[in-house]
């Protein structure tokens, strides 16, 4: 067919359907377009948010993995690692009689292409039960190389929050597990052998009152003690305590009751408190370098910590 013919045949057409098909105004083209644009989202996260392929991955005690088919071998390396730090920090405990559910929609990370629209690579899900699973449940959405880390953080939350009211206020927040131990307690060293309050001075030279002081694990007798030292110590001597206790550690520091922490921290490690404290205080202390500086890394972590922590004081910021 010949332009000229294509066009006449394309302008009969428009003019033998003007009646039946009425222009848009702007504003129903609009509408239309938005309204399209909605439900392309909707599919888009509903074939995000599929699980219906979910299988098992592997079992490990009361702990299952279960995951979409792409990250089934992942999923089960997850299963091992998991395990192993709930077994040193928790032990058997669960964070409910239930069990619990912690499930992650996970994500490849994105080109910068994929970015701008919007797009997802190789959604799927992977998801850890303990017991039967009706108990706490936690879902999140996350890249697949943070998965691991996500499973660390939800599952402290719940153990955290499982304890009583007085050992969670003195912590204020969870110990911070996902972090790598060395990275973790090079910043708490930092933060114990930099303090320029009395109090913080005092400890450092071994007085074992000034310790307590700068722990909130007893009152100070002095009228100008100075600062206390900042949650993420406080978690340190908590996991210090887990370590000494062995078995059951975290089960007698929970069950230990309504307490003073001292006495649910002396009852998980199964030390007398003093004992704990000194024991506790060599060992940070042992951390700090013989020689050199601090490398910019520490001071980097230490400031972005006390950053955190000064946003949660404020209400600004909470630790999830």
């Amino acid at each position: 067919m010949s332009r000229a013919r294509a066009c006449a045949a394309i302008a009969a057409l428009l003019l033998g359907t003007a009646h039946r098909v009425p222009a848009q105004s702007v504003t129903a083209w609009r509408d239309s377009t938005l309204a399209l644009t909605a439900r392309y989202s909707a599919l888009r996260d509903s074939i995000g948010r599929a699980d219906s392929t979910l299988a098992e991955a592997g079992r490990r005690g009361d702990l299952a993995m279960a995951s979409t088919l792409p990250q089934r071998q992942f999923a089960a390396r997850l299963l091992e690692d998991f395990a192993e730090l709930r077994q040193r920090r928790f032990g058997e405990a669960l964070p409910d009689d239930r069990g619990f559910r912690i499930s992650v929609r996970t994500f490849e990370s994105r080109s910068v292409f994929e970015r701008f629209d919007g797009r997802d690579r190789n959604p799927g899900k992977v998801q850890l039960t303990g017991l039967s699973g009706s108990g706490r449940d936690v879902e999140r959405y996350e890249r697949v190389d943070r998965v691991y880390s996500i499973l660390v953080q939800a599952y402290t939350e719940m153990m955290f929050e499982s304890l009583p009211v007085t050992l969670r206020k003195w912590l204020e927040f969870r110990p911070p597990l996902e972090m790598e131990e060395t990275n973790r307690r090079y910043v708490a060293m930092y933060s114990v052998a930099t303090g320029v309050g009395r109090a913080e001075r005092g400890c450092i030279d071994s007085h074992i009152a000034d310790c307590a002081y700068v722990l909130r694990l007893r009152e100070s007798t002095d009228s100008a003690p100075g600062g206390t030292y900042p949650p993420f110590v406080r978690a340190d001597l908590l996991l210090f305590a887990l370590d000494r206790g062995g078995d059951s550690a975290w089960i007698r520091f929970r069950n230990a009751g309504d307490v003073l922490p001292i006495e649910a921290l002396a009852a998980a490690s199964r030390l007398e408190p003093d004992s704990l404290i000194l024991a506790w205080r060599r060992d940070i202390l042992g951390l700090r370098p013989t020689e050199g500086v601090l490398d910019g890394r520490g001071l980097l972590l230490a400031l972005g910590w006390g950053a955190l922590f000064l946003a949660g004081a404020l209400g600004v910021s909470k630790w999830v």
